[in-house]
């Protein structure tokens, strides 16, 4: 977003016309009532009063801009959200982005973006693992992948990965060379909305636990100890006793030691009849003797 310059060869003959700045404000109002956020790339600081006048919530600065201290230290005055891309740069030259960031708005709503500055890019040249990397580096902030390769496969692996953003040129236009060559159609880019979707609905939660819809499936499961014969009340538990049957609602396989008795300790009692079949539980099995039965 900017007003560029009139002289060729120019990045703007790459990617079409330019819009003068009071054009973009009609732009934004379809955004508008379509519902889709309006925010831009600002090259410069008047571009950045042109889109404070919109009143954008976010800003995104291109993998070019990275090293540009003053503009980026102005739009991070603005206190709104931005979107650092991160193509070409060095971890040491994202840190200092960052800082310049913070140093403005110590509570900014910053989002990284993994990218390779190469147009096209090569899917073997994606490496949106450097998501990952960033994400390591930098926790306090979310991560996402900028997509210069042609298609939608960058985007279900961004989203596996956990990219709260993944951006995409777009062409109406395909083939007439330039960024219109690797860009999203409309096709594709729809492509790209279901792969983001499905792959984040996917990742889900990393917590490593039970979850809710699990339990019924993980007690009907897991194993339990089982009595292997009849047992009369008083005998003293063996190995040849027991067996490790489903369901998991008894005494886990684990704790066999506990009764058989290894490892030092006395085999536990049958403190009532069991009959074969039957799932053991601790008011069954006990220390004939002993103050307590194991709980």
């Amino acid at each position: 977003y900017g007003k560029g310059i009139n002289r060729a060869p120019t990045q703007a003959e790459d990617v079409g016309a330019l819009l003068d700045y009071d054009a973009w404000p009609k732009v934004k109002s379809v955004c508008d009532d379509l519902g889709i956020e309006f925010f831009a790339s600002a090259w410069d600081t008047d571009a950045v009063d042109a889109l404070e006048a919109m009143n954008v919530k976010t800003y995104k600065v291109g993998s070019a801009d990275i090293t540009h201290q003053p503009l980026i230290t102005y739009i991070a005055s603005t206190g709104k959200k931005i979107i650092l891309s991160t193509g070409a740069a060095t971890l040491n030259e994202v840190k200092a982005a960052i800082g310049w960031i913070v140093g403005a708005n110590k509570d900014v709503d910053l989002t990284l973006l993994a990218c390779t500055l190469s147009y096209p890019t090569e899917q073997a040249d994606a490496n949106v693992s450097r998501m990952l990397a960033l994400k390591a580096t930098f926790p306090d902030f979310a991560v996402g992948y900028s997509d210069h390769t042609r298609g939608s496969d960058a985007a279900w692996v961004a989203a596996s990965l956990g990219a709260s953003v993944f951006e995409k040129h777009f062409t109406l236009t395909p083939g007439e060379g330039g960024d219109h060559d690797f860009a999203a159609t409309q096709t594709v880019l729809a492509e790209i909305v279901r792969a983001a979707r499905v792959a984040g609905e996917l990742f889900g939660d990393p917590m490593v636990e039970s979850s809710d819809t699990e339990r019924t499936a993980r007690s009907a499961a897991r194993r339990s100890i089982v009595a292997a014969v009849d047992i009369a009340k008083g005998a003293r538990l063996t190995a040849d006793m027991v067996a490790y049957l489903r369901p998991g609602t008894g005494i886990p396989p684990f704790e066999v030691n506990k009764i058989i008795g290894r490892e030092g300790k006395k085999a536990m009692r049958a403190m009532v009849d069991i009959a074969a079949g039957t799932v053991l539980d601790w008011s069954q099995v006990g220390y004939v003797g002993a103050s307590l039965t194991v709980e």
